[in-house]
């Protein structure tokens, strides 16, 4: 990069003393003769220094300085570019192309604004995006090339360790397939990505470590590709590696470590693991106390350690195949402490090496075998096999071999489980297209370099041969695009040096012959090479001056030197066939399947199609041609885009640039080289539009035309003419060839100079003038002050004058007056003095006379205050306590009301007694009225014949009234019969008027009766009279203990039934004849089991229907199903069904969820719509509790160590489905709890609004007719629900907990009512209150409930703020006291709520201020109210029963099941 033309004035580069250079301006240029010229020039601090002009380099200035394509600078040297780099990035921007090459320098700090998912999207969407440098720049290039051209690409990132190559990958893949999303979906996804960088824990862990450079450098080279199809859908990716550094895992420079996993093992393993891999501190291996660098600052290893678990059990590999990973750590750990000592001539290994030992058993091979093949080497002739003493170092050498050659197996394996995660054989049949990206090393050069370092600048070589062909391909495609006079650029090509390594008779060649050779050495390799190499290839080969070892070969970046020292054992790296077969034959199933497919990688990767006689192993040199060929076959064939990463600093601080060492780096990674091929063609370029945009200024505002096209080439032909070689005009733009484009800048800058120079001259002109006038009127300001000033003094001076006589002629007067008055001064004081002393005297008599007073009376006073204090006190606490009394007196009335409950039972016997008897009374009264009115009718009739015959004798003969006197005793008798009549009519009528009144006292008693049965409801509920014999629940505890005193028998025979060889049971169990029958027919009842194991036969059998069974109507049969359904798990686990019992307890469960599902419940129904649901569900419950609880007393068995049939492997399937069971039993509680909240649906009015003392009826609430249900109703209500609840087969401590929840559910929910209603209440609605609560109350403990009351009690409590007195603040303390189940708060909002009854006064304003006192003192606490709590919803813990039952009684499910036989069997054995 020579310079251009520099002149006097011109701003150049000056190198320094450090490497580096100094910006200056060329004052002086001298020739001095014999073709040296000097210059003077003057440096940026204003020194003055004369150095060689040669030496000298163009500077940039102005805007060129620092453009974002380092080929746009004018003048392209090394300070330029250098310069340009360093601007960007103190600029923050890290990014500069450099032709077709991103120069990235890490800024060592995370910047989330750079690679955010808007700025993924911009550069997506905008292609002029795409000009500006960036990561994303080069993946949209990619991927847009992709999509247009159907062409796969390359992205190569290379660079220092520590230079951010692994982090630009990682971008990359995430433009990737962020884009992918939004093209497809609109949405950024991140599957694949997430896929890819999953594995970034295992292959950090595995291949990365400390070095001096970077505390986490990545110690191999791969290539990601990512998958295409045909629709450009993403399918997958795969990762290579290459040239995995082995030589780390036995050697370390000091402050270095080994690989990540090493450490993460020992410090993040279990104490288990660290006992049975026999692990230590990190510092006691040898392999790792090398570097004297155990840790690393701001490192968790064992958080790193699990981490990396996580990600192997991401890929795939399982723990157990963890567990092979780690053992085969833990054992080349110990490989390396085996001690190896020298004995004369060979090596020896002490038998009783405790390290020999620990790693033969972690191998699964002998320890004696081991030592053997270290310490020896077996050597084949044709005839035999000698095996001979190996010296010590061969020996050490064997010993890391073995270790480099498992660890190398070791991670290949990972490689290729990540890759089978990845699905890589479905990615290439489904794949399409791909992008790929190379991270890999960029050129190294140490003080010393070994085999490592060759290999990796070999690679580099090869990558910069492809970069130089496709930089002229490219710059050639514009040139004949734009249609320039173009021919084909001589440029250095660096084939010679990949020649001198790659070729039959080069490096690489001979070092393989030399590692097959048995006597070959180091020496004999570099004399080869001296020998060989410099006549062919004495461009690129060097031998070395001094007999060190080394050789050196030059590169394209820079010549490095290698010691050659290791470089045939690092490329064999192999170990002994007897070694391999020692390995191949270990226990260690894992060795042997990793030594299987580290072989077979291996001699795929290596396959020769000219097969030769003699079987060769591969070397690490032909290995890594190989695989690089294949790499550089597969980048040749794609489009390749460049990324060079930069270190800026050595100590990794953010911002921070060291220009020496990226100098150093962008000379190893070509940028210069590349900087200087493009100069050889056209490499500055500008559109029309730009360069006429920028350069006009040199030509005439005159000349300028519309055509940027012609303006363009009047502006060079202006600076340049007749200089037709220097540049190129195209179709859209002009080409200028590298430093041409400084002239033009030289010209601007000239012509803006001397525009400056005639803009100034003007402007000073313009000022200087502005400041002449500015001083004349400051001149003729001052002047006008001055005179001013002088007037004021004289002035002054004659007032001064003045002043002074009149001051003498007032001082005089005012000493005289002075002496006057101060002798008129001294006669008050003392007059003053007399009298205020006499004065005090008095004040102080006065004084005291009022303090006494005051005293006194404040004694008094305070006396009398704490008299009536206490006073006042007595009489409150009497007033309590009287109150109190009365309260609890009133209280007794009515409980000894409810009390009398008895002798209203005996009058309502005595009344309906009295009602029979009446009635009887009356039925005979009314047949006796029957037979008289028959009667009365027939007399009526036979007088009204004699009236007849009485009103009419005329119609008689005349013997008829001749014989009157013969018919004298027919006319008695009919007078008899007429006072008969008078008297049965008599009758008649005193029958009716006492069937009348009996009729009337009837109803009199039936409406004494009806009040009597109504004062009855009020204070008790109906008595259940039971037969204790006949009751469900007696009948239920019967079964179940016949069912337990039979439960350890049934125990040992269903083991009989489970047990092949029954004659090694004890005699004691049961008897022989039994025990051969259960044996001969164990095949039968297994088969039986298996059969009965079905749910849906089980639920045919008991008559199921839609949630309904046929059998309901009997309590019992809860425990009859229950005990089946107990049975068949018991018998099933003992005969060892495990998949038919995991069957039966799924389908169990579902039917189960299918009837909680399937029970509907619907509001405003009658209690009868309620019965037969709850019936139903509480059978289903109670049958749900006794499975779950025979479920878990297995469970119980078992953890206790008793002898059970259930087996560990049982405990799981158990706990499983009991767990199953319980969430059930949650279930068909919250359903129970439904059905009893719709049950006792209107409690909470029942509650609070029945009013059931007409003595403390408020006259407002007179007339008023109450609706819903009253407390009679309400204890009705619950009687009927507790005889449900009763007659259930619901275990006691499942219907205790039903009965307290509902009970609790009420209280809370009438409780809130009352507190947070909107109805005010005064004393006596509160009485009615707590009268409801004590008759609810005094039902719990008639039926024996008492243990709920808890939950009424602050309802029962809650009327008593209303009945205490309200004067003044010391009541509110009295209530507060007394109401001691209720906190303040609650008080504060029962006060809240109080009304006076009408004709009382309202609440005095003290006691009102007392209660808004303590409400705000309340609120200002945040205080909240705990005991107002709403128990729905909350899953109860429901304890299991402690005795489970087993139903061992013949019955229709065994029949229908087919087990009758069976059961008879058993029930005769525990006979």
């Amino acid at each position: 990069m020579s310079h251009a033309r520099l002149s006097v004035g011109s701003e150049c580069w000056v190198s320094n003393n450090n490497g580096h250079w100094d910006a200056a301006r060329l004052i002086e240029i001298k020739d001095n003769g014999g073709g040296k010229v000097v210059a003077t020039v003057a440096k940026s601090s204003g020194v003055l220094e004369t150095v060689n002009y040669q030496q000298l380099q163009n500077r940039n200035i102005g805007q060129s300085e620092s453009p974002s394509d380092l080929t746009n600078l004018p003048y392209l040297n090394e300070p330029s570019v250098l310069h340009a780099l360093h601007n960007r990035y103190n600029n923050k921007q890290i990014y500069t192309y450099s032709g077709i090459v991103l120069v990235s320098i890490n800024p060592y700090q995370n910047l989330p604004e750079f690679y955010n998912d808007n700025l993924i999207k911009h550069f997506h969407k905008d292609p002029e995006a795409a000009k500006v440098p960036h990561l994303y720049s080069i993946a949209s290039s990619c991927y847009h090339a992709l999509t247009t051209d159907s062409k796969n690409q390359t992205i190569i990132v290379s660079g220092e360790s520590g230079a951010g190559k692994t982090v630009a990958a990682k971008y990359i893949m995430r433009y990737l397939t962020s884009v992918q999303g939004v093209d497809h979906n609109g949405v950024v996804k991140r599957s694949v990505e997430n896929q890819v960088l999953a594995t970034n824990p295992i292959m950090e862990a595995f291949g990365n470590a400390k070095t001096i450079r970077n505390d986490n450098s990545s110690r191999f080279g791969k290539y990601v590709t990512i998958s295409f199809d045909e629709n450009l859908l993403i399918t997958g990716a795969n990762v290579n590696t290459y040239l995995l550094e082995r030589s780390r895992v036995v050697s370390l420079l000091k402050g270095e470590r080994n690989y990540h996993i090493f450490y993460q093992l020992i410090t993040g393993c279990t104490e288990e693991q660290r006992d049975k891999w026999f692990l230590e501190s990190a510092s006691s291996f040898n392999y790792l106390s090398q570097g004297n660098c155990d840790e690393i600052s701001g490192v968790d290893d064992s958080n790193d350690f699990t981490i990396t678990c996580r990600a192997l059990s991401t890929i795939g590999i399982s723990e157990s195949r963890q567990e092979d990973v780690f053992c085969l750590l833990a054992a080349l750990l110990h490989l390396g402490n085996i001690e190896v000592c020298a004995t004369r001539n060979e090596a020896q290994i002490q038998p009783g090496d405790g390290y020999l030992q620990k790693a033969a058993l972690l191998l699964g091979v002998d320890s004696s075998t081991l030592a053997k093949w270290i310490v020896k080497r077996q050597l084949k002739t044709r005839s035999e096999t000698i095996i001979t003493s190996s010296t010590l170092e061969h020996a050490i050498s064997i010993r890391d071999s073995v270790a480099k050659y498992l660890y190398s197996a070791l991670f290949l394996w990972i490689v290729h489980m990540i890759n089978a995660s990845l699905d890589h054989n479905k990615v290439k049949r489904a794949a399409y297209k791909y992008i790929g990206v190379v991270d890999i090393y960029g050129f190294e050069h140490f003080e010393k370099n070994s085999m490592e370092q060759f290999c990796i600048n070999y690679a580099n070589e090869k990558l910069q041969q492809e970069f130089n062909k496709h930089v002229f391909k490219l710059e050639q495609e514009e040139y004949v695009k734009e249609g320039l006079d173009w021919r084909l650029i001589e440029y250095s090509d660096n084939q010679g040096c990949i020649s001198l390594i790659e070729d039959k008779l080069g490096i690489l060649s001979l070092l393989d012959e030399e590692c097959r050779l048995p006597s070959g050495n180091h020496q004999s390799f570099l004399q080869k090479l001296n020998n060989q190499l410099p006549t062919k290839h004495s461009q690129f080969y060097k031998k070395s001056r001094f007999n060190d070892g080394s050789f050196m070969v030059k590169h394209y970046a820079l010549d490095v030197s290698y010691q050659v020292h290791d470089f045939l054992a690092k490329n064999s790296d192999a170990i002994p066939d007897e070694f391999i077969s020692l390995l191949q034959n270990s226990k260690n199933e894992f060795i042997t399947y990793l030594l299987d497919f580290y072989m077979q990688l291996v001699s795929s990767q290596n396959k020769n199609p000219r097969k030769t006689a003699i079987s060769r192993k591969p070397t690490l040199s032909s290995m890594f041609k190989s695989s690089l060929s294949q790499l550089m076959t597969t980048v040749s064939s794609t489009n390749v885009h460049y990324i060079r990463c930069i270190k800026p600093n050595e100590e990794k601080l953010p911002w921070t640039f060291s220009p020496p060492m990226v100098l150093s780096q962008l000379r190893a990674c070509g940028v210069f080289e590349t900087i200087r091929i493009s100069s050889l063609g056209f490499p500055a370029r500008f559109s029309y539009e730009e360069f006429a945009h920028r350069f006009r200024i040199l030509l005439s505002s005159k000349e300028w035309e519309e055509d940027n096209k012609k303006l363009t080439l009047n502006i060079v032909n202006s600076v340049i003419p007749h200089d037709n070689l220097n540049f190129q005009v195209g179709r859209s733009k002009i080409f200028f060839r590298s430093n041409v484009i400084g002239n033009f800048e030289e010209a601007h800058r000239a012509t803006c100079s001397k525009s400056t120079v005639l803009l100034q001259s003007a402007i000073r002109g313009f000022f200087t003038r502005k400041e002449y006038q500015r001083t004349v009127k400051f001149i003729i300001k001052l002047q006008s002050v001055i005179m001013g000033w002088l007037t004021r003094q004289r002035f002054e001076r004659e007032k001064i004058e003045r002043a002074a006589i009149l001051i003498q002629a007032h001082w005089r007067s005012y000493i005289q007056r002075k002496r006057y008055l101060s002798l008129i001064k001294c006669a008050i004081v003392i007059q003053s003095i007399v009298r205020k002393n006499i004065a005090y005297s008095r004040y102080i008599n006065e004084l005291r006379e009022s303090s006494a007073t005051l005293l006194a009376k404040f004694w008094r006073a305070y006396n009398a205050r704490k008299t009536f204090r206490g006073l006042k006190k007595s009489v409150i606490a009497l007033q309590c306590v009287s109150r109190s009394v009365l309260t609890r007196r009133y209280l007794r009335r009515l409980q000894d009301s409810a009390g009398r409950t008895s002798i209203l039972y005996e009058k309502q016997k005595n009344l309906q007694a009295s009602i029979t008897e009446v009635s009887k009374q009356l039925k005979s009264n009314s047949k006796k009225v029957t037979v008289l009115r028959n009667k009365l009718n027939i007399l009526n009739n036979s007088l009204s014949k004699w009236k007849c015959l009485i009103k009419k004798p005329s119609d008689f003969s005349e013997p008829v009234s001749m014989d009157f006197t013969s018919n004298d005793e027919q006319l008695v008798q009919l007078l008899q019969a007429e006072s008969k009549l008078r008297q049965a009519s008599q009758q008649l009528y005193m029958a009716a008027k006492k069937s009348e009144l009996g009729f009337v006292q009837s109803q009199t008693a039936r409406e004494n009766l009806s009040n009597y049965y109504q004062a009855l409801q009020m204070t008790v509920s109906e008595k259940f009279e039971y037969d204790t014999e006949q009751l469900p629940s007696r009948v239920l505890f019967y079964a179940m203990d016949r069912y337990f005193s039979i439960h350890k028998k049934l125990k040992q025979l269903l083991e009989l039934v489970g047990v092949e060889n029954a004659s090694l049971l004890p005699n004691e169990v049961v008897n022989k004849q039994t025990k051969d029958l259960l044996y001969e027919k164990r095949v039968v009842f297994l088969k039986q089991i298996k059969q009965a194991l079905t749910v849906s036969s089980l639920f045919n059998a008991v008559g199921y229907k839609d949630g309904v069974m046929r059998l309901l109507e009997t309590d019992q049969n809860s425990l009859l199903f229950a005990g089946v359904v107990n049975f068949l798990i018991f018998a099933g686990i003992s005969l060892d069904l495990k998949t038919q019992i995991s069957e039966f307890l799924s389908q169990l469960c579902s039917y189960f969820t299918k009837i909680v599902d399937g029970t509907v419940i619907e509001n405003d129904k009658t209690l009868d719509f309620y019965e037969k649901p709850l019936q139903a569900v509480l059978y289903w419950f109670a049958t749900l509790h006794k499975i779950r609880s025979f479920l878990v007393h297995l469970l119980s068995i078992n953890s206790h160590g008793k002898q059970s049939v259930v087996e560990d492997l049982w405990n799981p399937l158990i706990l499983k489905f009991s767990k199953h069971f319980s969430n059930l039993e949650n279930s068909f509680h919250s359903l129970v709890q439904k059905l009893l909240s719709c049950c006792t649906e209107g409690s909470i009015n029942a509650l609070l609004n029945s009013k059931c003392l007409p003595e403390f009826i408020d006259a407002a609430d007179e007339n008023t007719t109450p609706t819903g249900m009253n407390i009679y109703e309400l204890i009705d209500r619950m009687n009927l629900i507790h005889k449900l609840l009763i007659s259930s087969a619901l275990q006691p401590n499942l219907l205790e907990l039903t009965i307290s929840h509902m009970l609790q559910h009420i209280g809370q929910r009438a409780f809130q009512t009352l507190i947070h209603g909107r109805s005010p209440y005064t004393w006596k609605s509160a009485s009615q209150v707590s009268y409801n609560a004590s008759l609810l109350i005094n039902w719990c403990h008639q039926k024996g409930i008492s243990y709920v009351n808890s939950s009424l009690l602050p309802l029962m409590q809650s009327p008593l703020v209303f009945c205490l007195r309200k004067n003044d603040a010391n009541d509110l303390d009295v209530i507060l006291s007394v109401c001691n189940l209720l906190s303040p708060f609650e008080v504060v909002c029962l006060l809240n709520r109080y009304q006076p009854c009408a004709g009382e006064n309202p609440l005095p304003k003290s006691f009102s201020k007392a209660v808004e006192a303590l409400s705000c003192k309340y609120k200002q606490s945040g205080f909240t109210n705990g005991k107002i709590t709403n128990t729905n919803g909350h899953a109860i813990p429901i304890a299991a029963s402690k005795n489970p039952l087993l139903s061992l009684e013949n019955n229709h499910i065994y029949e229908e099941l087919r087990l009758s036989e069976l059961i008879n069997l058993l029930a005769k054995a525990t006979l």
